[in-house]
């Protein structure tokens, strides 16, 4: 089984998530295990390729949630607070690639 550590900016944003998260701006609808994700992403763990597939799923799913100033200072919204928990736009960019190349290696 191959793993694949998440870059620099996917640990920056999930570590903004959490912060944001202890602030109370997740909403009531987030889940514990997203918290435990994210602090998995802080610390550099290496996700498996069924991992990286469910964090390129998330941000497929969830990029139309995306609006102008969402994560605007003191205005975060529970999407936006979601998405930096799964590693922010640098998490959404390397999952999505690495998906690509996962799915292309599969052939």
């Amino acid at each position: 089984m191959s793993e694949f550590s998440p870059p620099a900016g996917a640990r920056s944003a999930a570590r903004r998530g959490l912060d944001l998260v202890k602030a109370g701006k997740a909403g009531g609808g987030f889940e514990p295990a997203t918290a435990a994700r994210a602090r998995n992403i802080v610390a550099g763990d290496p996700l498996t390729r069924a991992g990286v597939m469910r964090m390129h799923s998330f941000f497929s799913r969830h990029a139309v949630d995306r609006k102008p100033n969402w994560g605007a200072s003191g205005k975060e919204t529970p999407g936006y607070v979601s998405w930096q928990t799964w590693g922010g736009d640098a998490g959404a960019s390397w999952a999505a690639g690495l998906a690509n190349k996962l799915r292309q290696s599969a052939k």
